[in-house]
């Protein structure tokens, strides 16, 4: 579908930010909820975590947001080059100009990182369009862990095949298990 331009476009853009967004912070108070002892506040929050990063992930796809390897390397490219030359320096330059100075350094290394990436990133790619990877296309065996069918494929079903589930039910079977 072809959302170019629309507020649905603009719709589902924000709506993957929120999901993403959410996951992580969910993800941070699981583990602040675990440091306080609160395991079944932690749990819950690990699992409306995964159904967050689910969501995110749906949007991501139905966007487009998702292609081969080689594009998606390029998109990694582009995303890390735009953080380290543009939006971290801006975000260094704001926070310094306003007396921030640690967070200033702090965002200033964060973009070196960034700039990492997007090497990491393009030598990957470099390495792929070389043919210096080999495609692992074994068959795995993946079992659904709500009704235990398992299915063969060279990568996880986007849902188990008997039941429906989704895939995030999908466990690859360890040698036999």
């Amino acid at each position: 579908m072809n959302y170019a331009n629309t507020q649905t476009e603009r719709d589902l853009h924000d709506a993957f930010l929120d999901e993403a967004a959410a996951h992580v912070k969910y993800k941070l108070f699981s583990q602040k909820a675990a440091d306080e002892g609160l395991r079944e506040i932690a749990d819950a929050y690990d699992r409306i975590a995964g159904e967050e990063l689910g969501h995110a992930e749906m949007w991501l796809r139905e966007m487009g947001g998702v292609s081969d390897t080689r594009n998606n390397l390029k998109q990694s490219i582009s995303g890390e080059m735009a953080d380290y030359k543009t939006s971290y320096p801006n975000f260094a330059h704001n926070a310094r100009s306003e007396g921030f100075d640690e967070l200033a350094d702090r965002f200033s290394m964060t973009g070196a990182v960034e700039e990492g990436h997007a090497q990491l990133f393009g030598d990957m790619l470099d390495r792929l369009e070389s043919g210096g990877y080999e495609s692992a296309r074994e068959d795995i065996d993946w079992r659904c862990r709500n009704c235990g069918h398992v299915t063969t494929q060279h990568q996880m079903p986007g849902y188990c095949p008997l039941c429906g589930y989704d895939r995030r039910y999908m466990r690859r079977e360890m040698c036999g298990n």
